[in-house]
């Protein structure tokens, strides 16, 4: 008899758990669209900026030994040259106008070493790039070696000359200059050498150097004006999308 109860039970109340069910299913719905906007602008992800800006580029390569092979002579033993500077201008000297590469020193050990000069390091720097990008080819370039207390050779002659060998500009009009290297492609001291004086006191010296110019074309006003908008205007778009909401018919 208990038994037979708590089956008639179970049967009333399971149909109503059932049709509860299918009314809930069957309830009719309505679509409203809206907008929801993202907190974070589009820019807030990282962005590669110096891909907008244009890269330092070897300009050109002048050799400022033509015959590195010419074996110059000090009175000394030494291991080292000191004086190697590079000025220009019309006051160019062994020791006057602006010059680079005041501070270098040369030894064997710097074969294959990059001496540079950029506006960071060097305070004549400016002056030297507004004289290489001034559009003449006829400005003085004074090459120095030498060793500081015993003498140096100087070599006075227009960047044309310089640009000649090999082939290169000679003036850099519409290039940003960026750095000025000197490259020691080779040295060698042999004490004492020749000894002229036959006193055992004299050192044969070679220095081979390159001078490298980098740099970057100068934009067009257009150009510069052109990325200054459009950066601004891609970082402060912000992100939006499409929500899709149900809302059950009431």
């Amino acid at each position: 008899m208990g038994v037979a109860r708590i089956g008639l039970l179970c049967f009333l109340i399971l149909p109503s758990i059932s049709s509860a069910s299918v009314l809930m299913a069957s309830a009719p719905e309505t679509t409203e669209w809206q907008w929801e906007q993202d907190a974070e602008p589009v820019g807030a992800f990282p962005v590669d900026t110096s891909l907008l800006i244009p890269q330092p580029q070897l300009l050109a390569e002048w050799w400022i030994d033509k015959n590195p092979t010419f074996l110059s002579g000090s009175a000394t033993i030494t291991t080292k040259l000191d004086r190697l500077r590079i000025s220009f201008g019309p006051t160019a000297g062994f020791s006057t106008g602006p010059a680079l590469f005041d501070d270098a020193v040369v030894t064997v050990e710097e074969i294959g070493h990059v001496f540079v000069a950029d506006a960071g390091n060097d305070p004549d720097f400016q002056t030297v790039v507004s004289q290489l990008t001034n559009g003449s080819t006829t400005d003085t370039v004074f090459v120095v070696t030498g060793i500081v207390g015993f003498g140096a050779a100087g070599a006075k002659q227009t960047e044309s000359f310089w640009a000649t060998n090999p082939s290169a500009p000679g003036d850099f009009a519409g290039y940003q200059i960026t750095r000025i290297e000197m490259y020691i492609k080779d040295a060698f001291f042999t004490s004492p050498g020749r000894d002229p004086n036959g006193n055992g006191n004299w050192t044969d010296y070679r220095i081979d150097r390159k001078l490298r110019i980098y740099g970057t074309a100068v934009p067009e006003p257009n150009a510069v004006v052109g990325v200054g908008i459009l950066i601004p205007i891609v970082m402060s778009r912000r992100a939006a999308r499409l929500v899709k909401i149900a809302v059950p018919q009431s």
